[in-house]
């Protein structure tokens, strides 16, 4: 379909036939491989060959007309929070089966409690933040409590309890924690095998699907403290429910690795005198791909298959998993 757009309406050929699309009527424009995607407020797609140096000047146009328009696709990087260095949103991740995650829907974060207020207000106005899900243990969140944001609804769902590992976070004096430095890559594994396997870890995860299926409008987020390994789970299974990739699955796990390095590099530099420590920070830091191989080899070897998982263990049904995917795809 050949394009031309105005203030008020865009007007295209479509077979042969001139139509109309009236851009007060859009709720989503994003680029992607060479197409330019329009989304209406009843979720049909409309798809124009653009150069991408256009892309730019068109969104702007479209903003001209409908300032609620929301343009780009974030594709499950980081949303650009000065306080909230992992945070970040699923739009535009696309399924094998060629749909997509609509934005402003599915977000993974890490720790809250350290939200500025210009933060919380970008979450609660610009993302529609309706629903917390906090993965964190009980003792996490007396430490450190989540914000109160109203009128968000919060849930806790405790993961795991708390470990030698949130020293780390913490306290590098702390007892013990030259022990769980030497030992970090072996809890390291151990906790993704427990969080896929362990019965507290399956009621985790079945709560927070049972959470998502009662959450019908506006951002849904959840949250551990560094947003990578509890959170990562959960984005796993998520993405897996909706039709996302393993390869995709896999890259956005892996990401987590970028958004805090700065985290491994404040905990490298308090070790610095104890160089023997770095393989421990950079087990515990780090996501590792060997790690999300755990999970999934523990999940093929007890059910035989993410899907089989997902509803043998968190006891999904097949209209559940549609319910998702027709409320958060297009």
């Amino acid at each position: 379909m050949a394009l031309e757009h105005s203030l008020e309406r865009i007007t295209y050929i479509n077979n042969g036939k001139k139509e109309q699309l009236q851009v007060a009527d859009l709720i989503w424009a994003f680029y992607h491989q060479n197409g330019l995607y329009l989304i209406s407020k009843e979720h049909h797609i409309y798809v124009f060959e653009i150069n991408k140096d256009k892309v730019d000047s068109i969104y702007e146009a479209l903003q001209k007309s409908n300032p609620s328009i929301y343009t780009g696709a974030l594709k499950g990087h980081r949303i650009g929070l000065r306080s909230l260095p992992n945070t970040r949103d699923y739009g535009g991740m696309q399924t094998t089966d060629g749909r997509f995650i609509l934005p402003k829907k599915l977000i993974r974060s890490g720790e809250l409690h350290k939200a500025s207020k210009e933060d919380k207000k970008t979450l609660l106005n610009e993302y529609d933040l309706k629903t917390i899900v906090d993965l964190r243990s009980e003792a996490e969140r007396l430490l450190q409590p989540d914000p109160i944001m109203l009128p968000v609804m919060h849930y806790d769902d405790t993961a795991r309890e708390l470990s030698e590992l949130d020293l780390l976070q913490h306290d590098l004096k702390a007892k013990g924690i030259t022990g769980t430095l030497f030992e970090a890559k072996e809890l390291m594994e151990k906790l993704y095998e427990d969080l896929v396997v362990s019965k507290q870890g399956i009621n985790c995860y079945k709560k927070l699907f049972r959470i998502l299926l009662d959450h019908e409008e506006g951002a849904f987020l959840w949250h551990c403290t560094q947003g990578k390994d509890r959170t990562g789970i959960g984005a796993m299974l998520i993405l897996s429910a909706l039709g996302v990739s393993k390869e995709d699955i896999y890259k956005d796990y892996e990401q987590s690795s970028l958004y805090l390095k700065g985290q491994k590099e404040d905990l490298l530099l308090k070790c610095e005198k104890h160089p023997e420590w770095k393989e421990g920070v950079d087990a515990w830091c780090e996501a590792k791909k060997k790690y999300l191989d755990i999970a999934y080899e523990n999940i093929k070897d007890a059910y035989g298959s993410v899907d089989r998982y997902l509803k043998e263990a968190l006891e999904l049904s097949q209209e559940d998993i549609t319910t998702l995917q027709d409320r958060l795809l297009v």
